[in-house]
Protein backbone atom coordinates (compact mmCIF):
# COMPACT_ATOMS: atom_id res chain seq x y z
CA UNK A 1 0.00 0.00 0.00
CA UNK A 2 1.15 3.45 -0.78
CA UNK A 3 -0.26 6.56 0.74
CA UNK A 4 0.31 9.98 -0.22
CA UNK A 5 1.46 12.27 2.30
CA UNK A 6 0.38 15.97 2.03
CA UNK A 7 0.77 19.00 4.02
CA UNK A 8 4.15 19.76 2.28
CA UNK A 9 5.78 22.59 0.64
CA UNK A 10 5.07 23.32 -3.03
CA UNK A 11 6.90 20.54 -5.58
CA UNK A 12 7.15 18.21 -2.81
CA UNK A 13 5.95 14.86 -2.52
CA UNK A 14 6.36 12.01 0.08
CA UNK A 15 4.38 8.95 0.44
CA UNK A 16 4.18 6.39 3.12
CA UNK A 17 4.86 2.91 2.41
CA UNK A 18 3.36 -0.23 4.10
CA UNK A 19 3.04 -3.73 3.08
CA UNK A 20 2.74 -5.18 -0.38
CA UNK A 21 3.02 -3.04 -3.45
CA UNK A 22 0.80 -3.73 -6.10
CA UNK A 23 0.94 -2.43 -9.67
CA UNK A 24 -2.61 -0.68 -8.88
CA UNK A 25 -0.69 1.24 -5.68
CA UNK A 26 1.85 3.57 -8.77
CA UNK A 27 -1.05 3.48 -10.95
CA UNK A 28 -3.38 5.61 -8.35
CA UNK A 29 -1.21 6.95 -6.04
CA UNK A 30 2.30 7.45 -7.56
CA UNK A 31 1.44 8.49 -10.84
CA UNK A 32 -1.09 11.25 -10.27
CA UNK A 33 0.70 12.63 -7.62
CA UNK A 34 4.04 13.16 -9.86
CA UNK A 35 1.66 14.51 -12.48
CA UNK A 36 0.53 17.50 -10.41
CA UNK A 37 4.03 18.48 -9.73
CA UNK A 38 4.72 17.97 -13.09
CA UNK A 39 1.68 20.62 -14.04
CA UNK A 40 2.99 23.00 -11.53
CA UNK A 41 5.89 23.60 -13.30
CA UNK A 42 6.75 26.62 -14.77
CA UNK A 43 8.58 25.30 -17.78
Amino acid sequence: MIKHLTDLPAGVIRFEIAGTLRAEDYRDVVLPALERVCAGRTR
